[in-house]
């Protein structure tokens, strides 16, 4: 590949963002050679093509397209309310204190602050915004020290999933601050006690950070992922997602930087203290969303809606091994294990059983009226319920004197399917044919004289509920399996299973 062409290629992408890119990503991005987009960036940066950025001492430089003065204009309309307004007070009133006292009070009381809230394209606030961290980068300490977080790769990778969606709403608010030098505020009339006015913020194309005339408070992992999408569009300009802006308008004493930070800190702190939901409460919420309102969601989410929605109907079908023994109100690990088997252990089983090829996990959602859906939730049924019925005795038992129905054996039940079934006979639409090949599978198991799930059996004595023991014990099983492969289950014992089954489906 020529120079020339690589050069074009970077131009491509920094012409892009407006957020800075370190020379991997811009070689991720364009689909360079990262030693090849290193050699060649600081050759562009002479040049005077593209700006770099240094992160400080030791540290690699960020880049930037030229700067493009006077780009743009975003336009807000906005309704809000004076929340201070008293910068020019301290002169009209007689204060007896000495003049340095005197100063102090009105560095410290006296500035303008506005708050209102409007509607937004948010791919603009990459263009207006920047992200002022708290440990911060040579140039923003030109301004004092940030606010905001580090950003959060897996974080961002998981809104972008969601947010490129043609479907994709934004609904949840951004917050931001502008100086008020660097905006144009109009009032257009009173409402209410409050005040209907337009905001103008002319910025300039392609600047750092510090240059912006904005700061964002709450929102900038979604500004980051919306960044990224728009790299990758080839028209950025044309795509739109509207939601809803806070924005605070601030006038401090030129002098006075520490008010001002100490209310953009203090901001932050209420933005982020929201308690988050709990994550097993969050999967079971959107497992009840239907397949339209789950198109907007991230590839996670929506597996694990499939996940959450799968283990309602587990505790709920007549046909379900699992019916009403599922612990529905508690959404982590019970504090003490009792009879019911819990959310968040029913979780990880169903993650682990879906890890098996023959299920149907691809082009999510899938709605509960697809037949994919149905296969899935069978399965599951079938397996299960074969463990059930060839360990009859200790599935009912209660959990202080077997373990059968504990989040270790059943997470080992679940990464063995992939050991003892075929995908062949899995994917078959023989769904009879197929409940009696996974008996007869399990019971080359279950008929050797070392597979016992009582609590003081040697196969699990000593094992906990955890991922090294879960392996610890899948493992055996394995071998175990695997060394009675030969054996043929009496037919008779096959049948019997299979029309306790029978009579359960015909309910």
């Amino acid at each position: 590949m020529s120079d020339l062409t690589t050069q074009n290629k970077i131009l491509t992408v920094l012409s892009k963002a407006y957020l800075p890119l370190t020379a991997r990503e811009i070689s991720q991005i364009a689909e360079l050679n990262i030693n090849t987009t290193r050699t060649i960036l600081p050759q562009m940066v002479n040049r005077g093509e593209i700006e770099p950025i240094k992160m400080g001492p030791g540290t690699k430089n960020l880049y930037m397209y030229k700067k493009i003065e006077d780009e743009g204009t975003v336009e807000i309309l906005v309704i809000g309310k004076w929340m201070k307004k008293n910068l020019e007070s301290y002169e009209k009133k007689e204060i007896e204190e000495p003049i340095e006292e005197q100063l102090e009070l009105k560095n410290h009381l006296n500035f303008n602050l506005f708050q209102c809230v409007g509607l937004i394209n948010f791919y603009d606030l990459r263009k207006i915004c920047g992200i002022h961290r708290y440990t911060s980068p040579d140039k923003i300490n030109e301004i004092g020290m940030g606010v905001q977080r580090q950003r959060h790769d897996k974080w961002v990778e998981e809104l972008k999933e969601g947010l490129k969606s043609s479907k994709a709403e934004m609904w949840s608010t951004a917050i931001i601050y502008f100086d008020k030098e660097k905006i144009e505020y109009t009032k257009l009339r009173d409402y209410n006690g409050q005040e209907i006015g337009v905001i103008i913020i002319n910025y300039d194309g392609h600047v750092y950070d510090a240059e912006k005339p904005g700061w964002i408070l709450d929102g900038q992992q979604r500004m980051w992922a919306l960044e990224n999408i728009a790299i990758a569009s080839e028209d950025p300009d044309s795509l739109k997602l509207t939601g809803p802006v806070t924005i605070a308008i601030g006038e401090f004493y030129y002098k006075d930087i520490g008010t001002k930070l100490n209310f953009i800190r203090r901001t932050f702190s209420h933005a982020n203290k929201t308690q988050n939901l709990p994550k097993n409460f969050r999967k079971d919420l959107i497992g009840t969303l239907d397949d339209y309102s789950q198109e907007t969601m991230t590839k996670k989410d929506k597996k694990d809606a499939l996940i959450s929605s799968i283990i309602r109907y587990l505790n709920t079908d007549y046909d379900s091994p699992f019916k009403e023994i599922i612990d529905m109100q508690n959404r982590g690990l019970p504090r003490i294990q009792g009879e019911l088997i819990s959310w968040g252990a029913m979780n990880y089983i169903i993650q682990e059983i879906l890890e098996y090829e023959a299920f149907n996990k691809e082009d999510l959602p899938i709605p509960e009226s697809d037949n994919r859906y149905k296969f899935n939730l069978e399965l599951i049924k079938d397996y299960f319920n074969a463990i059930k019925y060839i360990y009859p005795s200790e599935w009912g038992q209660t959990v202080q004197n077997s373990r059968l129905r504990s989040r270790l054996v059943l997470s080992s039940f679940s990464m063995l399917i992939g050991k003892i079934l075929h995908i062949s006979i899995a994917l078959s639409s023989d769904r009879e044919t197929r409940f009696k090949e996974i008996v007869r599978e399990n019971l080359k198991i279950s008929e050797d004289e070392r597979v016992s799930f009582d609590v003081n059996s040697p196969l699990i004595l000593n094992l906990k509920n955890n991922q090294a023991d879960i392996k610890t014990l899948t493992e055996n099983l394995i071998k175990i399996y695997a060394q009675n492969s030969q054996y043929n289950p009496e037919e008779l014992l096959i049948v019997k299973i299979y029309e306790e089954w029978r009579e359960l489906l015909e309910y």
